[in-house]
Formats: structure tokens, C-alpha cells, sequence
């Protein structure tokens, strides 16, 4: 019951997050360069099998269809995902990626 619950934690986690994401994509392929939010991006399409998918969606039924968009600069930081599973879509938008965060604790 606790592996179905979503952890949004896990799409920045290196192990299992968006970074896993794209380096199991298999045969993976640019497809386009796009603007995505006012910034240039290439668009990497290939298949991600379940098992890897389900790290950061509990509960996926089959493998995907993805995209990414990664910022066509020195960075290739990703800024946009999109997985299809026949007729339904996930998307993912990244923003602020390896900018520092301040984190307040709860009193």
C-alpha cells in the first residue's frame, strides 16, 4: 500500500528521478528544437520500460512513449517531460533546475 502512494520527492532524486528518467530512455532520438517557456530546448523522444517509469509513478500500467526537453545550451538541464500511455499523458515541468533553495522548517 505504501509503494502506490506518489513521493514527489523522487523526481529529483539522481537514483530514480528525472536524471534515471532520461539515461534509460531507450533509443532515445532528438526529434525537434522547440521553445518551451521562452527558453530553446532539444526534444529527445523514446520508450521507457515500467519498471523504471514506476520509481516516480506508482502504479503505471505499461511502459511509455516519452519526451524530454533539455535546454539546447552547454547545460542540456531538462526544463519539460511528457510520458503517453495509450491515451492518457503525464506531463512534467521543471523550473529554477540546480538553482539554490532555502528551506524553512515547520515550528
Amino acid at each position: 500500500m505504501v509503494t502506490s502512494v506518489y513521493d514527489p520527492s523522487a523526481i529529483l532524486d539522481p537514483e530514480r528521478g528525472v536524471a534515471k528518467l532520461i539515461e534509460s530512455l531507450d533509443s532515445p532520438e532528438t526529434t525537434a528544437r522547440e521553445e518551451v517557456d521562452g527558453v530553446e530546448a532539444l526534444k529527445v523522444e523514446g520508450k521507457l520500460e515500467r519498471d523504471v517509469l514506476a520509481e516516480i509513478l506508482p502504479g503505471v500500467p505499461s511502459a511509455a512513449d516519452v519526451a524530454f526537453w533539455l535546454r539546447d545550451d552547454d547545460t542540456r538541464l531538462p526544463i519539460k517531460a511528457t510520458a503517453t500511455f495509450g491515451d492518457a499523458t503525464v506531463d512534467i515541468s521543471l523550473s529554477d533546475v540546480n538553482e539554490p533553495v532555502d528551506v524553512t522548517p515547520p515550528e
